[in-house]
């Protein structure tokens, strides 16, 4: 009896050590590069023949937590390596650092990758505050609009310029195709100008999506969690097909923002967005087999976590980020992701 306890006690301390070094050792550095395809009408009067031709490349980084420690050093290594791509447009949603003394590390980290058109981020609530742990705690328990500790954030943004990343605070930057013509023979005419509109974070009460589609002069309209409730089930209809019509025709609206949320969805789908970018959620960040993420963590179903998803009025795609906050340093079946996102035009 007493060797079979020792047996026993072997094989479990065995497999605690292989669970451990699995969650917190290797899933949380098994990067992968996920490709995406976004299908979208150019010319949403027009039927579709079944052909198609891919109109925008843009490369989808979300959530680094980017620290000087084992993790953060593998994960310059992943970026690095994506600095092959060269896509058109890159989009960075957030959560990028953890704080101010790992500024120059982020942008070293995301110096080499360039892009045709331009590069474009938005802030998450890591990027502005430097939680201490008993906040991280009390977070989990109800969520947490505000931290004592601030990052500078405007030095981010001057560090992030210097090295052609855009800051987008609730501001849109309009694109004309036409300034681009050595890109012309890959854009479909129908499209001539590309619209980006980069929203602040919901969670710490950030967003303004007044401000982010108005642009200069705009009146403020903050998002109140829950002020849009009725529209939730309208918004997230499902479409079959796989295909998205442009809301206006002529111009592709994309909107970046760090926490995926319902309110915000209702705000988008009112201004015509026909793409949504985020990030926030880690995908769940623990996930089952057959079953899926857990939890979402945020203002959104479980079921949208992470992924495509392509409903009525809007396409959306969340991704499972880079990294983890170093109060919870672990991921189970939810591998951290880079996306190339492929926009293709059909007709």
């Amino acid at each position: 009896m007493d060797i079979l306890i020792i047996i026993i006690s072997v094989l479990a301390a065995a497999a605690a050590a292989a669970f451990f070094w699995y969650a917190f050792r290797f899933e949380t550095v098994n990067f992968k590069l996920s490709e995406v395809n976004i299908n979208i009408k150019g010319d949403k009067d027009n039927n579709f023949c079944g052909k198609s031709a891919t109109f925008l490349k843009v490369l989808h980084l979300s959530d680094f937590h980017l620290r000087k420690d084992r993790k953060g050093f593998k994960l310059f290594t992943f970026i690095k390596s994506l600095e092959r791509l060269k896509p058109d447009i890159i989009m960075l949603t957030g959560d990028l650092v953890e704080k101010d003394k790992y500024f120059d590390f982020l942008t070293e980290m995301l110096s080499g990758l360039n892009a045709t058109i331009g590069k474009y981020a938005v802030f998450g609530v890591h990027d502005y505050y430097h939680k201490r742990p008993k906040e991280f705690v009390k977070n989990m328990i109800k969520r947490q609009k505000l931290y004592r500790r601030h990052n500078s954030i405007d030095a981010l943004i001057e560090k992030l310029k210097k090295i052609g990343i855009v800051s987008l605070r609730n501001e849109k930057v309009t694109i004309n195709l036409s300034d681009y013509p050595d890109k012309a023979g890959s854009y479909n005419k129908k499209i001539d100008k590309i619209e980006i509109i980069g929203v602040d974070d919901a969670v710490i009460k950030k967003a303004d999506t007044g401000l982010a589609f108005g642009g200069k002069g705009a009146k403020s309209k903050p998002i109140v969690s829950g002020s849009n409730r009725g529209h939730y089930r309208e918004v997230l209809k499902p479409s079959t097909g796989g295909i998205h019509s442009l809301c206006e025709n002529g111009k592709l609206t994309i909107c970046i923002t760090h926490t995926p949320d319902m309110d915000l969805f209702v705000d988008f789908v009112k201004n015509k967005t026909d793409i949504v970018l985020s990030g926030h959620t880690h995908g769940g960040q623990v996930r089952i087999p057959a079953v899926g993420a857990l939890i979402s963590g945020a203002n959104i179903p479980v079921k949208y976590a992470s992924g495509l998803f392509y409903f009525e009025k809007f396409v959306l795609y969340i991704s499972r980020g880079l990294g983890e906050g170093r109060y919870s340093p672990f991921r189970i079946y939810c591998q951290p992701e880079a996306t190339l996102i492929n926009i293709n035009t059909v007709f």
